[in-house]
């Protein structure tokens, strides 16, 4: 028992050797995660896609060029009525059919559209700018879950980090009662059965130990998935406990920074852009003006020749375009119901995320405020039952307590102590928990 105990102590001394060759704060891992993962890479590019979005929109104003070239045959020129009759120095209701055109034709040329007036181009743009600040906040909740995945490992370590150091000094003391019972045993003055229940005690306070040094190892090999760091530099770099002393909601204000959350951020985003939309729906009712030009030629010809000389004319034109649209107004005023539906929809949706957040972190306050009363309950009573372990070693030693009274003692602090560990661990957590809600 002496070589598996002396074993772990050289383990741990070996280990702290190690841990003190780098050092891993909160921050650091924070940054690292929020580099690492491809996820927010991604939400980086979307974010680009809507800036370039807009630029496109932008791109509207200026001067649209287009070439377009067409070669037909037509198998049947088309035939029209004229009243040549008109042309007499009498005119007379006369009319005739008159073929116009070849069998080939070709037409080349350039168009230009220059617009001058357009209401809708720059509601879009703003509608498009909206979507970036939208793409923004979508980057920025990921940022957020992310950080406190990666803080609530690393508080996770910590604690369990100090749970490490108790287990040792449980598993020092229940040694120290197995070597006291085995004397007691070895004289013949207490029986098999308090032996196997010293050593039954003894075991559990190394299994815990063992147990919470898988969990270290396991959260450590997660946090290295969320940096990118590589797991040897984070099983052998040392943990700064104290860099999670800041992230502690006890301290902070009870009241939520509505604005440094991305999902109310995302609503309120919702609100305005619903806002544009409406805006760009009542001007696609006005009137839009252009600037429109067109240099080109045409060919005509009764053989298949692309070529054949004297047989293009030249075309051209420039003007100004005007459209406006009249009969469109029921789908325009059914979109607009249907856009004011929405808005009422987002305030309620808003009103109420505002309301669960104010409730959650009440809630959660208490919690922590419980856990914090708990946690002075357990210690205090921890430090009590060490005492009295100590008390009954002594008394046991000198015959003046029994096996079963020290073992029933040793067995009620492991509880105890296991006990004040998940309130530890639960404190961590829900105060990670609710500077989340609380937007810190």
């Amino acid at each position: 028992m002496k070589k598996r105990l002396l074993t772990v102590v050289v383990m741990l001394g070996a280990s702290a050797q190690q841990l003190w060759a780098q050092q891993l704060t909160a921050d650091s891992c924070i940054a690292a995660a929020l580099h690492n993962k491809n996820t927010l890479k991604a939400k980086k590019q979307e974010q680009l896609i809507a800036g370039l979005k807009t630029q496109e929109l932008n791109a509207k104003y200026w001067p649209q060029i287009s070439l377009a070239y067409d070669y037909r045959y037509n198998p049947i020129i088309q035939t029209s009525i004229l009243p040549i009759g008109q042309f007499n120095a009498v005119p007379t209701d006369e009319k005739r059919a008159i073929q116009f055109g070849t069998a080939w034709q070709q037409s080349a040329g350039a168009t230009l559209y220059q617009p001058l007036i357009d209401a809708t181009i720059s509601s879009m743009a703003a509608e498009s700018r909206l979507n970036e600040r939208l793409k923004n906040t979508e980057t920025a909740a990921a940022n957020r879950e992310l950080k406190y995945e990666a803080l609530s490992t690393f508080a996770t370590i910590c604690q369990k980090q100090r749970q490490i150091t108790s287990s040792v000094i449980d598993t020092e003391r229940t040694l120290k009662t197995v070597t006291l019972v085995t004397a007691k045993y070895n004289e013949g003055k207490i029986l098999r059965t308090e032996l196997n229940k010293a050593l039954q005690n003894q075991n559990n306070a190394v299994s815990a130990y063992r147990q919470v040094v898988t969990d270290v190892v396991k959260q450590k090999i997660y946090l290295s998935y969320l940096t990118g760091l590589p797991l040897q530099q984070i099983l052998t770099a040392a943990i700064d406990e104290q860099s999670i002393a800041r992230f502690t909601m006890i301290e902070k204000s009870a009241t939520v920074n509505y604005a440094a959350l991305p999902e109310l951020e995302q609503l309120s985003f919702k609100q305005e852009l619903n806002q544009k939309q409406r805006i760009t729906e009542n001007r696609k009712g006005l009137p839009t003006v252009g600037l429109q030009g067109f240099l080109g030629a045409n060919q005509y010809s009764s053989i298949f020749n692309p070529v054949l000389a004297n047989s293009w004319f030249g075309n051209s034109y420039v003007g100004v375009t005007v459209k406006w649209p009249i009969l469109n107004g029921a789908t325009r005023i059914t979109h607009l119901r249907q856009l004011d539906a929405e808005q009422l929809a987002i305030g309620y949706q808003l009103e109420d995320a505002r309301r669960k957040s104010d409730a959650d972190l009440q809630s959660i306050l208490e919690d922590l405020k419980y856990l914090e009363s708990a946690a002075q309950t357990l210690q205090s009573n921890i430090a009590l039952m060490k005492d009295n372990i100590a008390i009954y070693q002594q008394r046991f030693s000198q015959g003046q307590a029994t096996a079963y009274e020290l073992n029933t003692e040793e067995l009620a602090l492991q509880k105890e102590e296991a006990q004040l560990q998940a309130s530890l661990m639960t404190m961590a957590q829900k105060n990670i928990e609710a500077m989340k809600i609380a937007g810190y």
